[in-house]
């Protein structure tokens, strides 16, 4: 996609997104997205700048890091970036935090948004998913989903995970 900022002289652009992951280089191990990514972005001049406003829709699948069931993320996120004309007198820096609001430069007259757009929906996911706040996890020796009810090993004492204090214990005997 594509932003001729000559165009923004004679009033705002809106454009119209229903891509899939890969136009926007989205997938990686640790999540897949399941739906395309949609939403409605407009750009706008004002003085020097060009001002991408809008919002950004999909949905993504991560693996609850507790238990590894997989956890549904609809990602809904208003957007708000401008865009600063980089001439070849100004520094080498990315980013420019400009009021509040986050920047990135552009070169010449064209903008093309798809790595702003890809980084935007990036720092939604969570660093850590879990299924639900209170999950339980799986069991450390017999791998059994402790959501779903309690595995042998914990009524036959053979969990390795001491209940209580006691694995302060069980640590100073370890370093001892």
């Amino acid at each position: 996609m594509k932003i001729d900022v000559q165009n923004l002289h004679s009033g705002p652009v809106t454009i119209t997104l229903d891509h899939t992951s890969r136009y926007f280089d989205l997938g990686g191990e640790d999540y897949q997205v399941v739906d395309n990514i949609r939403g409605e972005l407009t750009f706008s001049l004002i003085r020097d700048k060009v001002l991408m406003q809008g919002i950004l829709q999909t949905h993504i699948r991560m693996d609850c890091i507790r238990c590894l069931e997989p956890v549904d993320l609809y990602i809904k996120k208003d957007v708000t970036l401008y865009y600063i004309h980089k001439s070849e007198e100004k520094g080498k820096e990315d980013v420019i935090n400009l009021e509040g609001i986050e920047s990135s430069y552009y070169q010449g007259l064209i903008i093309v948004p798809d790595n702003d757009i890809r980084e935007l929906i990036l720092v939604e996911l969570p660093d850590y998913p879990y299924c639900k706040e209170d999950c339980k996890g799986l069991c450390p020796t017999c791998g059994k989903n402790l959501n779903t009810g309690s595995c042998s090993c914990q009524k036959e004492g053979k969990n390795s995970f001491p209940e209580g204090d006691s694995w302060k214990n069980t640590l100073k005997n370890i370093e001892s």
